[in-house]
């Protein structure tokens, strides 16, 4: 069972996430829970908490969702290190819908697959095939406090499977359950020429698998940020985004060392230029001392006004000396 959790933080941290807030063997589990979704938010340098105006805000700041109309649906899949392993990959399904003079309702499901493992006796001899895998379906609500200032909450259910009882040397299923609940605001300034936005993340009780006593917290976190409309005309805009994560796991240790703020906190920001409302091209930088990523991200998307399609993609950089990852999503508004 250590051995599976060991390579899940392995897998997690090349995908680009910090080891140290991937897994259970750290400080964390479930990582599917901060794997950002989101191809558009992602060329951003993943930064979009104060953006949140699709589909995938229920990841990034559910308040977000609350300025959207009718109703929209967001996909996105990604593998994470194919260099690697070609069976572990994130799909993500967001989906909100308007209720006239309530709010705004969403749906999100997202999975999360480490691919097939095969069991090992004692000895050294080999069992049966397994998956391990993780998924969270969450429900979320936003409205408006003002005109220009949103409140948005999503619960989530958080499942892990690592390895069944046949897989473990205790004879017991690796496997977790717990709940979570997402906390989000959003300000519109200036005609919503200037966004704040936070998001408080994963508050929930810890997981545990086989010993209760060696639980792992979810990867709770504290995103803020701001979203600025630099320019605005008929065919051109420019939007830029910055974005600050504060993981919120090991509290104490942090409290004790104020040098581990430094060394968790990551530093995201991006800049779009849109024209005509079809073509979209981004670029955004991350610099993530925990998770050892500091690089450019990219990318672009097509819209298709007429049937409210938009298509985008992005390449992030993963962790040193790994290479890249590609991200594909879509969204749609009707």
């Amino acid at each position: 069972m250590r051995r599976i959790l060991v390579v899940v933080a392995l897998v997690v941290g090349l995908a680009g996430l910090g080891a140290r807030e991937a897994c259970a063997v750290s400080e964390a589990a479930a990582p599917s829970l901060i794997i950002p979704p989101g191809a558009r938010a992602c060329g951003l340098g993943q930064s979009f908490v104060g953006i949140a105006d699709d589909a995938t805000a229920m990841y990034w700041n559910p308040a977000g969702i609350a300025f959207t109309t009718g109703r929209n649906v967001a996909l996105m899949h990604s593998q994470l290190i194919p260099e690697l392993a070609d069976d572990v990959y994130y799909e993500y399904f967001g989906y909100t819908q308007e209720i006239q003079g309530l709010g705004m309702l969403g749906l999100s499901f997202t999975f999360l697959t480490y691919g097939k493992w095969q069991a090992m006796g004692e000895s050294g001899e080999e069992g049966d095939f397994f998956s391990s895998y993780e998924f969270a379906l969450g429900g979320t609500y936003a409205a408006l406090l003002a005109d220009n200032i949103s409140a948005g909450v999503s619960l989530k259910l958080v499942h892990v499977s690592l390895a069944p009882a046949s897989a473990t040397v205790e004879g017991e299923e690796g496997i977790g359950t717990s709940f979570a609940a997402d906390l989000g605001l959003l300000w519109r300034l200036f005609h919503g020429r200037v966004n704040l936005g936070a998001n408080l993340q994963n508050i929930g009780p810890d997981i545990s698998f086989i010993d209760v006593e060696q639980s792992a917290p979810l990867p709770r976190n504290l995103k803020t940020g701001v979203g600025i409309v630099m320019l605005q005309s008929d065919l051109n805009r420019v939007l830029g985004s910055f974005e600050v994560n504060v993981p919120l796991t090991g509290l104490e240790r942090k409290f004790d060392d104020f040098a581990a703020w430094s060394d968790d906190v990551t530093l995201n920001g991006g800049v779009e230029w849109g024209f005509s409302k079809f073509l979209a091209l981004r670029a955004g930088y991350i610099h993530d001392p925990d998770g050892d990523i500091e690089g450019m991200t990219y990318g672009g998307g097509l819209h298709i006004s007429s049937v409210g399609l938009t298509v985008d993609y992005a390449t992030v950089p993963k962790a040193k000396d790994i290479g890249r990852e590609d991200k594909f999503s879509i969204t749609v508004g009707f």
